[in-house]
């Protein structure tokens, strides 16, 4: 399966508009939607469980509704998983990347350091020193490239929650 889901991918990288198709959209989640031991309305991937909101929030209501369903706000591992969330997402969605803590020092939200990095180019940036822009302490993935970027964690907008499959043994890796 992973191999399928790499052509349907690969073929959504190279598209025109760099989105799915109707039918790659359907033919992905046929694959990946409802899989044993994620719950109903989440989508899964290698060991994972994704829930993709469809309201907005802040980075913090966002974080503090994925802890209310034994969830975070996602930790990227690799370079396929982030391939994986790409595919799903049209739009900016916070992930659990931050430097509150510590300005500069960015970490996920399970406190594990920052290793794979796809910052878009001259980010982070903490809004470039503008008073406009103040403190950019939370990150977004964008929808096209899959680059990270730093805003501010007020800003409203969607989130990916992120949660171990229950049971791994019933869970195929796509």
């Amino acid at each position: 399966m992973r191999l399928l889901l790499r052509s349907v991918v690969g073929k959504r990288e190279l598209s025109q508009k760099g989105k799915l198709s109707i039918y790659q959209s359907i033919f992905v989640s046929i694959l990946t939607y409802g899989k044993p031991g994620c719950p109903s309305g989440w989508i899964g991937f290698g060991s994972s469980c994704y829930f993709f909101s469809r309201e907005s929030k802040s980075w913090d209501e966002a974080r503090k509704f994925c802890r209310t369903r034994e969830a975070d706000l996602l930790a990227i591992n690799s370079t396929d998983e982030k391939t994986f969330l790409v595919a799903f997402s049209n739009i900016p969605v916070w992930i659990g990347l931050t430097d509150k803590v510590q300005e500069g020092t960015w970490k996920w939200v399970d406190g594990s350091p920052l290793t794979l990095k796809f910052w878009e180019e001259n980010q982070p940036d903490n809004g470039g020193g503008s008073i406009r822009y103040g403190e950019e302490d939370c990150a977004e993935i964008r929808e096209t490239s899959g680059s990270w970027n730093d805003i501010k964690c007020e800003t409203s907008m969607r989130w990916i929650c992120e949660k171990e499959v229950k049971n791994k043994n019933t869970c195929s890796s796509i």
